[in-house]
């Protein structure tokens, strides 16, 4: 419930996270209808001409109306130490070594990268430069800045700076990553019948009731006597009764 304040290592979201329509009765007691970490969704158990096994099918018109989307929060933490300053690049200094393969575009006056930025690859995240001296040289600064080196694109959620126990500077910086499911994601029901994203269909590829009702998810149902998940089916047949 906290998400916003803290700067976790890495933290999964749900953007439309829903309540059960079905729960248990310990759901009140662990908090789970007011912390929910799912999605209703219309599932289908049935064989196809696929050969899906473990795997599930969903539809592509579900994906796109944000079924399971969610975003991934990663800390990138820095700081001062002995020889070791967080500072803007200075173009006009010599000294100040400067990496041609990196974007120092998006940081602010502080050497930081200004929040709400889109993150892309090779963008620097916290300029630091370390001291280096040689005999009979002047001094140099090594560019030791840190880099978002993934090619997944994301956004500045928060930047904290503050400083640490001993008095030093230190900077925290919360990315944000959006994502759909895809092929090879795992998804999983509240009763641990898992499994991995299998296949997208285009939704008018996806069967359909009398009613015209089409699925979000279709399961294969061998799954059911090997892994002996009864309940999935008594969950489903009950939140079934509910809808109608």
């Amino acid at each position: 419930s906290n998400f916003l304040k803290r700067f976790p290592t890495s933290s999964y979201l749900l953007q439309y996270p829903q309540r059960p329509l079905v729960a248990t009765k310990m759901s009140k007691y662990l908090n789970y209808l007011d912390l929910p970490t799912g999605i209703n969704a219309v599932v289908a158990f049935m064989s196809g001409t696929w050969n899906m096994e473990d795997s599930i099918i969903m539809s592509a018109g579900s994906i796109q109306r944000g079924l399971f989307m969610e975003t991934i929060y990663k800390t990138v933490s820095g700081g001062e130490e002995v020889g070791v300053k967080i500072c803007a690049p200075n173009l006009i200094d010599p000294s100040d070594s400067i990496n041609r393969s990196y974007n120092y575009l998006k940081l602010d006056a502080r050497g930081i990268i200004r929040k709400g930025a889109k993150v892309c690859q090779n963008d620097v995240l916290i300029r630091q430069v370390k001291e280096k001296e040689e005999k009979g040289k002047p001094k140099m600064k090594q560019d030791i800045s840190i880099v978002h080196r993934l090619d997944e694109e994301g956004f500045v959620d928060e930047v904290l700076v503050t400083t640490n126990s001993e008095g030093v500077k230190l900077v925290k910086i919360r990315l944000g990553f959006p994502r759909i499911p895809l092929c090879g994601s795992k998804f999983a029901s509240v009763h641990a019948q898992k499994g991995t994203l299998g296949a997208i269909f285009p939704a008018v590829d996806m069967p359909f009731s009398a009613e015209g009702v089409t699925p979000d998810i279709i399961i294969n149902p061998h799954c059911i006597p090997s892994r002996m998940t009864i309940g999935q089916l008594i969950d489903m047949l009950l939140g079934k009764g509910i809808c109608l």
